[in-house]
């Protein structure tokens, strides 16, 4: 496995919640590597990854409302008829604008680059707890990678 399709991988299945993750990965795995070409270094297709990040998240182009980067909206068809090309998502400087979103009703899709590796985020609005409490901390004083929750069961 190559070591940007394996860090890709990776990054994504740290964001998925950790009851569907097993499922997720079973169901997409070979989708992800078959969308990977090679064509001179790792190519990409852009309209059909998009698809296939859309189609991960149980949602169609239906879903969509609008596309377009922080100034300005784009049409999907204009989105879709831009986007049917191959792109080298792999190591180097990023092809896609980094601005560019897919937005649906209550979720969207945004452009993450690392070190030229760039792909889709899913991320939706968060869901409110339905209890408050107080708390002694909220940053960590230690290596960190706590939850909110976590922090309040260590000593000072």
């Amino acid at each position: 496995m190559r070591g940007s399709t394996l860090k890709m991988l990776l990054w994504i299945a740290l964001r998925r919640t950790a009851s569907g993750l097993k499922e997720w990965a079973t169901r997409n795995s070979a989708r992800l590597f078959k969308r990977k070409l090679k064509i001179g270094g790792v190519s990409y297709e852009f309209a059909a990854g998009t698809t296939e990040t859309l189609m991960s998240y149980d949602k169609t182009w239906d879903d969509v409302l609008w596309i377009g980067g922080s100034e300005f909206t784009i049409s999907i068809e204009d989105f879709k008829r831009l986007a049917d090309h191959a792109y080298d998502n792999g190591y180097g400087s990023a092809e896609v604008a980094e601005d560019l979103k897919v937005v649906g009703k209550d979720w969207w899709l945004e452009r993450y680059e690392y070190d030229g590796v760039e792909c889709w985020v899913y991320k939706a609005y968060p869901t409110k707890p339905l209890k408050q409490k107080s708390v002694k901390r909220i940053l960590s004083f230690g290596i960190g990678g706590e939850s909110l929750a976590e922090m309040q069961d260590k000593e000072e």
